[in-house]
Parts: C-alpha cells; sequence; structure tokens
C-alpha cells in the first residue's frame, strides 16, 4: 500500500493526478503521527501500477496543462552547499 506522498516523491505522481486517477482510496488507516490528524489513505499498487499503463495517464504524465512542465526527475543525491570562501587578512 502507499500513500499519496509516497506516489508523489517515489513515483513522480501530481495532486491533480492523484485526484484524476484515484479518486477514492482503497483503504483509510489512522494515521501513526498524530491523533488529530486526517486518516491515511492508501492506495494499492496493484492499482497504481495498472493505471500507469494506461494511455491516458501516459497523456497526462507528457501533457501536464496549460503553464505546467513535466514533474522533474528524483534526485536522491544530496546537493553540495557552496564552499564559503575565507577571507585571508594579510
Amino acid at each position: 500500500m502507499l500513500i499519496a506522498n509516497d506516489l508523489k516523491k517515489e513515483r513522480g505522481w501530481t495532486d491533480t493526478q492523484i485526484k484524476t486517477f484515484l479518486p477514492e482510496p482503497d483503504q483509510t488507516a489512522r494515521n501513526p503521527f498524530s491523533r488529530k490528524a486526517a486518516p491515511m489513505k492508501l492506495y494499492a499498487l496493484e492499482r497504481v501500477e495498472a493505471i500507469e499503463v494506461t494511455a491516458e495517464y501516459q497523456r497526462a504524465r507528457r501533457h501536464p496543462g496549460p503553464g505546467r512542465s513535466p514533474p522533474a526527475p528524483v534526485r536522491w543525491r544530496k546537493r553540495r552547499k557552496p564552499s564559503r570562501q575565507r577571507k585571508h587578512w594579510s
């Protein structure tokens, strides 16, 4: 089972794609991080994979809509911070 955040980070889905292609979750579960938070929406991996191979999803993935760019690939390595140049006083 996947949560929406997994879909976005690991599989490159957007909020709009989740609302369009997965309007109802397969299951809900109590949020383990906070009792006051809304229940987590869980999506079956098999259902997600079946949607990802459809022509309609592929078209939405390639053409995200007017004024939007396609999602960037996930980058797992950390960005290096620019090195600070120290001033040497002579």
